[in-house]
């Protein structure tokens, strides 16, 4: 057979087999795709229904175990209410035997004979009452005097402790304390009154008529100062008052 038979039956089976449609096994490859897709649409339906199905039944599960819930829930209230009702019933009974008993047996004030009789003793038990309260009152322990506070027994205010505390502090910091005592009893007699800001202190001065700051210029509490001092030249004014201490207006 030659070279150009071979190529010419090549040919004939190869048109041939692309003419038949891809044919393999007696169905074409468009058959086979579909019928895998239909395969794989039928498979997923499937599984969806089983998924559908689980979950209705999960869903149907809590439905009944909530309703259970709510059942036993229920019955616990009712048996709860049940036996309040049955214990208030009880001692309402038993109250209502009481009270009987002591009117059948006239016991104590419920007797009409107790009633008169103390309708009668009223006047003379109120004042006997209030002679014996009188008398005890009599024999009670005489009240203790009013405690004095440290304040007055030391002679000093709440304010002058904490100026005393604070200067302290500032002297410890550097800042220059002056007084114008000059002996131990005039020392006793300084009064640190008066309202002091650690913040911006130059130096203090404390005298009988309180604890006077030197602030820095620039400060505020400067600044309120000169502004009050001011304030009271313009008035006329001698003296004035500035955060608890007196200043006289005269300039140096």
């Amino acid at each position: 057979m030659s070279e150009y038979e071979i190529n010419d039956a090549r040919n004939r089976m190869t048109k041939s087999h692309w003419s038949s449609g891809h044919q393999t096994s007696g169905k074409s490859i468009s058959e086979i795709n579909k019928a895998k897709r239909s395969s794989i649409k039928d498979k997923n339906e499937a599984t969806a229904k089983a998924n559908r199905a689980k979950a209705d039944k999960r869903q149907s599960k809590r439905k009944s175990a909530s309703k259970e819930r709510q059942e036993a829930r229920a019955g616990r209230q009712a048996e709860r209410k049940s036996k309040r009702q049955a214990r208030k019933a009880k001692n309402i009974a038993a109250s209502k035997a009481t009270r009987d008993a002591k009117k059948d047996k006239n016991i104590g004030l419920f007797s009409p004979g107790a009633k008169k009789a103390l309708s009668r003793l009223k006047p003379k038990l109120s004042a006997q009452l209030r002679k014996t309260v009188n008398d005890s009152k009599d024999k009670r322990a005489p009240r203790s005097p009013m405690r004095t506070t440290k304040a007055k027994v030391s002679g000093k205010s709440g304010q002058e402790k904490r100026n005393i505390k604070k200067i302290e502090s500032l002297k410890s910091k550097g800042v220059k304390v002056k007084t114008t005592a000059k002996t131990l009893k005039d020392t006793k007699q300084l009064k640190p009154t008066g309202k002091i800001k650690k913040k911006h202190v130059k130096e203090i001065l404390v005298t009988k008529g309180g604890a006077y700051p030197s602030y820095k210029k620039s400060s505020k509490p400067a600044k309120k100062f000169r502004g009050a001092f001011s304030e009271a030249r313009k008035a006329g004014k001698k003296t004035f008052n500035w955060q608890g201490r007196s200043y006289t207006t005269k300039i140096k």
